[in-house]
């Protein structure tokens, strides 16, 4: 299977697009080296992540100033997915881009808004077309909501 790269972006917004929203974004880029005997050829990726924002435009998210998000693990299955996981504070560290992550497991707290996209490109995030999604999730579980176990 050739493998083109590719990216996978996930963004919190206020309003539910991209306008403002704050995103983290991984991208996979494979580049081939021949093997030691010159047999076959050897697939290496780079990958990048990168915690961003994206203001009032339309476009590859900007790189904030200071990076918050941390890579745990990451891989490319043989067909093409991208899967990566990442984490990063809660709180927004000194970075005006950076949008809190509040506890959403009142009843009075409104759900995160969550955005996200993806594409196969090398080496360059290009525009997603159709391959996005939105929508809205509690991040946070309230022990007072509880079935007790039973749904």
């Amino acid at each position: 299977i050739e493998r083109t790269g590719g990216y996978v972006a996930i963004g919190f917004s206020e309003n539910g697009g991209m306008r403002g929203s704050d995103v983290v974004y991984f991208t996979s880029t494979p580049s081939s080296l021949p093997s030691e005997d010159g047999s076959e050829s050897l697939t290496t990726n780079t990958n990048v992540l990168v915690d961003g924002h994206i203001l009032d435009f339309l476009g590859k998210p900007i790189p904030d100033r200071r990076q918050d998000w941390s890579l745990i693990s990451q891989s490319v299955t043989t067909d093409g997915y991208i899967i990566f996981e990442a984490k990063r504070s809660l709180t927004a560290q000194n970075d005006p881009f950076d949008r809190p992550l509040i506890d959403d497991s009142s009843a009075y707290v409104p759900d995160h808004k969550i955005i996200g996209a993806w594409g196969t490109s090398r080496g360059n995030m290009m525009y997603h077309g159709h391959n996005r999604v939105k929508t809205s999730i509690q991040l946070f579980h309230s022990s007072s909501n509880s079935t007790g176990g039973n749904l």
